[in-house]
């Protein structure tokens, strides 16, 4: 890319290799044509099953994706700040769905940046690792520690 992106995706993923192509494609295949700069990093953190092989993948048809492969598995929270302080961003953040960390999407909008939701169908597909009962409850505690230590601030 030659010029900075006005908008940064963040996508981390840990042995999504089945899931990530359709939904990379998808992402990049909407961003396409929006007439403005912009970057897709998927974050591999720590995979074994060639989910950035498949990010490579997309990266070589599309300039604007690249990957930024972590080593080792981390977390999702490591991965997205990974990403976040790999990005090329301009002054806007944009996460979807799942792919975000409450206390850094608080920590950006504290600093500035244009935070833009983005609407997220969720629908069950074989292989997902959140489930709505079991995983809920335990954004919402997140959600509030964030909330608290921000206030802290």
């Amino acid at each position: 890319m030659t010029a900075s992106p006005r908008l940064s995706v963040v996508i981390p993923a840990f042995n999504e290799a089945t899931r990530l192509p359709s939904y990379l494609e998808a992402v990049v295949g909407f961003r396409e044509g929006q007439g403005e700069h912009w970057e897709v990093v998927v974050v591999d953190d720590g995979s074994t099953d060639g989910t950035a092989k498949v990010a490579r993948a997309v990266a070589a048809r599309h300039p604007q994706a690249r990957l930024l492969p972590l080593g080792r598995n981390r977390g999702k929270g490591a991965a997205v700040r990974a990403g976040m302080l790999a990005e090329t961003l301009s002054g806007a953040l944009e996460t979807g769905g799942f792919a975000f960390h409450v206390e850094l999407l608080l920590r950006a909008e504290a600093r500035g940046y244009r935070v833009v939701e983005v609407p997220v169908n969720r629908v069950d597909q074989e292989g997902g690792k959140v489930g709505v009962l079991a995983n809920g409850p335990g954004m919402v505690v997140q959600i509030l520690r964030a909330r608290w230590r921000m206030r802290r601030r």
